[in-house]
């Protein structure tokens, strides 16, 4: 496909996922969060199947496909239940201290996989850097007033936030 037409696709997926955590944060109060992203990413799959063969006019093979169609699945449900239960027990300000470790983890994960096979001194740089950042974040910028901020919430929150970067990372791995 052309440039301009993977380009609108990742838009339009973008947006779809905004729209989702909209209309998630309008209808959580009154439903449970983590049957609403259980359902959610139920939903997206086939969905995207149908547009796929929509658009090529084949299926897929299934016994080759299935590890890209169950891993992402998997990894994108994985990531929406940890972030809502790190926010049910932590703050927000965890929550966005903790999305810089994406990359961090991601160059961490793709060298635990081979993928990642060039490491200098500029990456592990990178990684101090993105890491003292975040822990400034929490240490001196943490102003929250939820109440969820003592040792025990702080903690279990960064073992939500950890598994949700971790399985933001999974799911780019293997997607790709």
């Amino acid at each position: 496909p052309s440039l301009i037409i993977v380009h609108l696709a990742i838009i339009t997926a973008q947006v779809a996922f905004g729209g989702g955590s909209v209309i998630g944060a309008l209808g959580m109060p009154e439903t449970n969060p983590v049957l609403f992203a259980l359902i959610r990413e139920g939903v997206a799959g086939p969905l995207l199947c149908l547009i796929a063969y929509c658009v090529d006019k084949k299926l897929p093979n299934c016994r080759q496909d299935w590890k890209l169609f169950i891993g992402p699945g998997l990894a994108l449900f994985v990531n929406q239940f940890t972030f809502i239960v790190g926010l049910k027990i932590s703050s927000g300000i965890l929550a966005s201290s903790w999305q810089p470790s994406q990359g961090i983890l991601a160059v961490i994960f793709g060298w635990c996989f081979g993928i990642e096979k060039h490491v200098d001194k500029w990456k592990l740089g990178g990684i101090l850097i993105g890491t003292s950042g975040a822990l400034f974040m929490i240490i001196y910028g943490n102003h929250d007033t939820s109440g969820n901020t003592d040792l025990w919430h702080t903690f279990g929150g960064s073992i939500m936030f950890f598994l949700n970067c971790s399985a933001t990372v999974l799911y780019l791995i293997l997607g790709r």
